[in-house]
């Protein structure tokens, strides 16, 4: 059922980022807008908080029942949201980094335990998502510079 729900709503999402893209091709009034997306605060700390409060069930099940770092997880993930809100540039596009690469895992491990047809296709597209997430989270510039290509409508192949 939560396979189902997730391939729903990730279909929703890469379809209205795609429309996205091709709707706002050569509108460069809004580039200025867009282009600070990366580096935008507010929108970061909303994901990055939504990013930590998925990392929870991850870092929980690694660690011992009887850990001492049981006890301090919720607070330790609050400090850590307080001081990345804090100090980190560009933190949107890192928290978008480590969505991508919490959505890759999440959904190569249901598929797999779901035992679909056709699941090393779908394997195929979430690792790109996931190297996708680990190239933006080495180089959160690159974000912002994509947008730009799309927006200026500048051809990313040469032949």
């Amino acid at each position: 059922m939560i396979l189902k729900i997730l391939l729903f709503i990730s279909i929703i999402f890469f379809t209205g980022l795609a429309l996205a893209a091709i709707l706002l091709r050569n509108k460069t009034e809004l580039l200025p807008t867009l282009e600070k997306l990366p580096r935008a605060k507010w929108a970061g700390i909303i994901l990055t908080a939504l990013v930590l409060l998925w990392c929870i069930p991850h870092i929980d099940a690694v660690l011992h029942p009887t850990s001492f770092f049981r006890t301090i997880l919720y607070p330790g993930l609050f400090i850590a949201w307080i001081l990345c809100s804090i100090y980190l540039d560009y933190l949107f596009a890192r928290a978008f980094a480590v969505f991508c690469i919490l959505y890759s895992y999440t959904m190569l491990h249901l598929c797999f335990s779901a035992m679909l047809p056709l699941t090393s296709l779908s394997a195929i597209f979430y690792y790109l998502v996931g190297i996708g997430g680990l190239t933006v989270a080495a180089k959160p510039y690159w974000l912002r510079d994509a947008i730009r290509t799309i927006m200026q409508n500048k051809t990313v192949f040469y032949t």
